[in-house]
């Protein structure tokens, strides 16, 4: 059972939960963390997952680990709720969801044999102090696993100059709120530095070519970076212009309608044992 919950050493969100951007996290987290972490699991490990959301990677992996346990944390509410229901509603009963941060985790030293840490640490001011934490809560030779984005080898063909400059505002907005939107290249060395051993790091496209795949991401980009959810905190940070994100609107059409149009969102991914 988990200590006494603890938050605080994680920031306000400025990405937020918005539909369109919580179901991209899920397409492109679940698959690959289960196929990449698939081969290290059996049964009876216990697994936690820094940074859950709704739950869907927590409650396949928990599958995976049956009849261990599979624990879920992040540090906002909703989504712990929601993860719960979704793992009630499917019958996953091994997976457990609490409310924590991913720099104070409210679990004993050695606790875990597997710990799943995607999408946050380009979030967070201190990835060391996740890291770390991950690092304690992991037995000796425990395994790590993340994934992470890399904005700068992320594109859309057809190319745009305006289309160039929203990768642009989306990486100045995370960095402008302590995030790392390289976080995905930084791995190797982050994990390095934090002591971890065995490191095994891969480069990684989550591509969007066909018509279903061009629709998610337009409505990734128009549903909710376009939106004012994300365009309002881009304004008051002074990184992206009015003008300028109603002119990616108008691109953003163009291209899907663009024959041969694809997208392609790069991310660094490791796995990595404790010493």
């Amino acid at each position: 059972m988990p200590q006494q919950l603890q938050t605080g050493s994680t920031p306000d969100y400025t990405m937020g939960y918005g539909d369109e951007y919580l179901r991209f996290l899920a397409r492109e987290r679940a698959q690959r963390t289960i196929d990449f972490l698939r081969p290290q699991l059996r049964p009876g490990l216990r697994l936690l997952d820094i940074g859950c959301g709704p739950g869907q990677v927590t409650a396949a992996l928990a599958e995976a680990v049956a009849p261990g346990e599979a624990w879920g944390i992040d540090m906002e509410p909703s989504q712990v709720e929601l993860a719960r229901a979704n793992a009630a509603e499917h019958g996953c009963g091994e997976a457990s969801f609490e409310v924590a941060d991913g720099a104070q985790l409210p679990f004993d030293d050695g606790s875990f044999d597997v710990v799943s840490c995607c999408d946050v640490l380009a979030y967070v001011p201190e990835p060391a102090a996740v890291l770390g934490e991950a690092q304690r809560v992991l037995r000796p030779g425990g395994l790590l696993f993340c994934r992470e984005m890399i904005i700068d080898s992320s594109f859309v063909y057809p190319g745009h100059p305006i289309l160039d400059r929203g990768w642009q505002i989306f990486a100045d907005l995370l960095a402008a709120d302590d995030g790392h939107p390289q976080m995905g290249k930084e791995l190797f060395a982050r994990l390095l530095e934090c002591g971890y051993t065995d490191a095994r790091v891969s480069m990684t496209f989550e591509t969007f070519a066909e018509a279903p795949e061009l629709e998610a991401f337009f409505q990734l980009v128009a549903g909710w970076f376009l939106s004012p959810e994300i365009s309002g905190p881009a304004q008051q940070y002074g990184v992206g212009e009015a003008r300028e994100l109603h002119q990616l609107s108008e691109q953003l059409e163009t291209w899907r309608q663009s024959p041969g149009a694809v997208a392609a969102i790069a991310f660094g991914e490791a796995v990595a044992a404790k010493r």
